[in-house]
Parts: C-alpha cells; structure tokens; sequence
C-alpha cells in the first residue's frame, strides 16, 4: 500500500515538474520574439594606427574612437537575415562607409568582415576576442591604413518588432449644421454593419482621421439629432 501512493505521488510531482517546465520554455519563447540580443563595442585605438597617403607620402596618426555594433541585417525578413557590422563613426579618410558585412562569424568575440560596399576601397576586419584589426586600401590612389584596437563586449538589445503605423478612420456625421453625436455607453449584443459606426479598434493606434459623412435631412440619426437639439 505504501508503495502505491509513493508511486501515485512522484506520478503527481513529475507532471508538476513538466508543466512548470512547458511554462519556462512558452516564456522563454515569447522574451525572444519581443527583443534580440546582439553586441555593442567599446574599442580603445592603439598608437600604432595609421593611413598612408601615397601620393602625398604621408603617415598620419589614427585616433578616432572605434565603437561599432553588431546587428541584424533585416528585423522583418528573417529568411535572407545576415549579420552586420556598423560603426558609429567612419573610420576611413575621405569616406563616410560605416557597414561591414561579417562573413565569417565563430561567436561574438571572434569573426571577420569586409566592407558592404567596396566600390572605392579593399578592407578586412578581423575581431579576435578583444583585439581589432581593420586594414584598408584607397583603390584609386594605393594609399593604406591600418587600426588597431582592444575593445570590450557588452550586450545590445533589438526590439525588431516595432509597432506598426496604424490609421483609424473614424465617421463623423453631420446634418446641416449638426454634428451627430454617435457615441455609444456599451457596445450592443449584435454586431452592427459594416458601414455602421461601430469597428474593433486595434491595441496600437498610431494615428485617427476623422472622415465627414454629410446625411440627408430625413436620415433617422438627422431625425433623432435635431429633437435632442431642440
């Protein structure tokens, strides 16, 4: 008798423990499709970053900070998704290219990248935890430059699923010089039709537009406005 209830109560624990788990799982879930963690970085530039002008045969210190993102590249379209990486100065002379594209990423401390856009310059990226190397090439003039960086990784939370923008358009109607007041205390039993006043709003409202409706005289909202106004 004692080991029937001792099974029926660790059968009763267990599918405890289960639901409890499903709810973390279901939770988990749904704190994934609000937002996604991606990196921020924090780069300190090393003395030993210059450009070399070749026509001018000139070196030239290279001081700026370093901080950059790595982000998704489309928060809407997760099919062609890619991962990006965008400074928040240029770090080039005589450009303002910001956008890297990661081509070859391990994990958030180690990958390498190439300008999205290299038209004018050939560059490459290399980020190995915590040390930045990015080295570049003007095509039009030979001239080069080089950064060196130690940077610090820190979390970077993405809501891609931002409100949408929504317009309510909203009937007013008026007859003559009144406006009918259409409000209603409760919304009734039965749905009203489609080209009555009543409509389920949505839970974001971005924007109302209030559209004129002008009735005729003998319309029964008419009628019943102008005995409330008299």
């Amino acid at each position: 008798m004692d080991s029937y209830w001792f099974r029926i109560f660790g059968g009763l624990v267990g599918h405890l423990l289960m639901k409890q788990l499903l709810l973390l799982l279901l939770l988990s879930l749904g704190f994934m499709g609000l937002a996604n963690a991606e990196y921020h970085y924090t780069c300190e530039t090393s003395e030993d970053s210059l450009f070399y002008n070749h026509s001018k045969q000139e070196v030239t210190r290279l001081n700026t900070q370093l901080n950059f993102d790595i982000i998704y590249s489309d928060y809407q379209n997760w099919d062609s998704n890619y991962l990006v990486l965008n400074f928040w100065n240029s770090p080039f002379i005589n450009t303002d290219s910001k956008k890297f594209i990661i081509n070859d990423y391990e994990d958030y401390q180690n990958f390498n990248a190439t300008l999205a856009d290299e038209t004018d310059i050939f560059s490459d990226l290399t980020y190995d935890n915590g040390s930045l190397a990015l080295t570049w090439m003007n095509k039009d003039s030979s001239s080069i430059g080089v950064y060196f960086a130690n940077c610090t990784e820190s979390y970077l939370i993405i809501d891609y699923d931002p409100e949408p923008f929504i317009l309510i358009e909203v009937p007013v109607y008026i007859c003559g010089d009144l406006i009918v007041d259409t409000d209603k205390p409760d919304k009734p039993d039965k749905p009203d039709k489609p080209d009555e006043r009543w409509e389920e709003v949505p839970l974001y409202v971005e924007s109302i537009k209030p559209v004129f409706i002008d009735l005729a005289p003998d319309d029964p909202l008419c009628l019943e406005a102008e005995k409330n106004n008299d």
